[in-house]
């Protein structure tokens, strides 16, 4: 991660590529004390990268994490936060975009996942996770965001 960095090259992280990134430059992740994030849950968007649209207030992401990133990267930016997840999301520059959610993950895909770890969630938080399921993501919103991140950098190169 750090030779891409230096290299100039973009970084896209997404959940544990999300705490790995952090991490690797200087951040830190670990294990939340507040137990599993699952299911969909809203994060705030609290800043804006140069290629972010400016008419986003919330994201409604599914999540499927222990860890965290607990502190971000130096010169990191935090774009997203939820009473649950401090840095759900950050960037640097037009080099780094970084989320905790799952954009590529589908209710389905997600309540199976529930199902294989019930007993590790707890048969409460599990449940609640599954009503969760059944309210819309914005899975396609990041998707396009992940697009003119790299349009972005494109442009910067």
């Amino acid at each position: 991660m750090r030779t891409i960095f230096t290299a100039g090259k973009p970084l896209i992280g997404i959940c544990f590529g999300h705490q790995v990134i952090a991490h690797a430059l200087g951040g830190y992740a670990a294990k939340f004390d507040g137990g599993w994030g699952i299911g969909t849950m809203q994060v705030k968007v609290v800043g804006a990268a140069d290629w972010m649209p400016s008419n986003t207030s919330h994201l409604d992401l599914i999540h499927v994490h222990q860890d965290q990133v607990i502190s971000l990267p130096p010169h990191a930016i935090r774009l997203a936060e939820s009473d649950f997840c401090k840095n759900a999301a950050f960037a640097i520059g037009k080099q780094v975009f970084s989320i905790q959610g799952h954009l590529e993950f589908t209710p389905a895909y997600t309540n199976a996942l529930i199902n294989i770890r019930e007993d590790r969630i707890g048969k409460y938080r599990a449940a609640t996770a599954r009503t969760s399921l059944k309210n819309p993501h914005d899975g396609r919103t990041v998707g396009g965001w992940i697009l003119d991140f790299f349009a972005a950098h494109d442009g910067a190169s």
